[in-house]
């Protein structure tokens, strides 16, 4: 389910690929993936209920589960 909720939809899609790329201020991954804040807000929040994000004060990172994902998308070149 997790892949299927990052690969499908754009809007956590950027939002993964930003913290996986080493963003962690939803402020500059909104900025950067040029959505909105509240709607990054929300995916941010998407993305943590399932697992995959995290946050520690006011920064996001990937979770154990979120650092797997990333892996098995690199390997079937889903990520870049």
């Amino acid at each position: 389910m997790s892949e299927g909720l990052v690969t499908s939809n754009k809007v956590h899609r950027a939002i993964f690929v930003e913290v996986f790329a080493g963003n962690r201020d939803p402020a500059h991954i909104a900025k950067k993936a040029r959505i909105i804040r509240p709607v990054a807000d929300r995916a941010i929040a998407d993305l943590e209920r399932t697992g995959i994000l995290a946050r520690e004060g006011e920064e996001i990172k990937l979770t154990p589960a979120g650092e797997r994902l990333a892996h098995d998308l690199k390997r079937k070149e889903l990520l870049s």
